[in-house]
This record gives structure tokens, C-alpha cells and sequence, in this order.
């Protein structure tokens, strides 16, 4: 488990897809963040700062779908999860995975470049 400034990446709770294994009609792979090995891990300029109240929920959990470009950078995040909503965590999140690098060969040896890559983040 990676810890930064109150924020956790963790591997998702059961398989949401099958790493290795190709989609059907051509669309890319989709492989899980825990079948990767994270080069750079993520960096936040600040901490998680919620506009709507000082207040925050005790846990936040967020998902993003981001490309893995040629050179292990994670390119065009977008959230697929995000609880509670509401809170902007999704943004956070995008920054924060767009700030990572993960290598090109998944756990299995295969190349995963162009692959999309389910990344977890848990806010507490």
C-alpha cells in the first residue's frame, strides 16, 4: 500500500478485469494498477482540500481509467468511481495519476503499452 499525504493506493477489492487477457472487438486491454510496478508514484502539489467544508468524509474512494503511454506515464485519466460524490476528489485523483509511472511490462512480462489501467485511491 502507497501512502502520501493521506491518501492510499491500493489494490482494488476483486478483479474488476482480467489482466492478460485481450477485449473483445478490438478495444484495449483493461488491467488493474496491482499488476504494475509504479516507477514513479504519485505526486500532489497539496493536500486533498475539499471546497464544500472542512469537514470531510472519514473515506473517499475514487477510480480512475487512464492510458499507459510508451513511456509508462498514465495519459488521459478519467474518473469511472467516485464516493461520495460531490466532493472534487475525481480531479485529485486525475492529477494524481497523471503524475505516476508505471512500467510497460505487467507482472506476467507482457508489454501492457496502450493498455488502459484501473487505478484505485482511498482518501481518508
Amino acid at each position: 500500500m502507497l501512502r502520501l499525504r493521506g491518501v492510499s493506493l491500493t489494490a482494488l477489492v476483486g478483479a474488476m478485469a482480467l489482466a492478460g487477457l485481450a477485449v473483445a472487438n478490438g478495444a484495449p486491454r483493461i488491467i488493474d494498477a496491482s499488476e504494475l510496478k509504479v516507477l514513479v508514484p504519485p505526486q500532489t502539489a497539496a493536500p486533498f482540500n475539499p471546497e464544500r467544508t472542512t469537514i470531510v468524509p472519514v473515506h473517499i474512494k475514487v477510480v480512475v481509467l487512464c492510458t499507459i503511454a510508451v513511456d509508462g506515464r498514465l495519459t488521459n485519466c478519467r474518473v469511472v468511481k467516485e464516493r461520495p460524490r460531490g466532493w472534487h476528489a475525481g480531479q485529485y485523483a486525475i492529477r494524481m495519476a497523471e503524475s505516476m509511472q508505471v512500467s510497460t511490462t505487467s507482472k506476467d512480462g507482457s508489454n501492457v503499452a496502450g493498455a488502459l489501467v484501473r487505478v484505485p485511491f482511498t482518501i481518508d
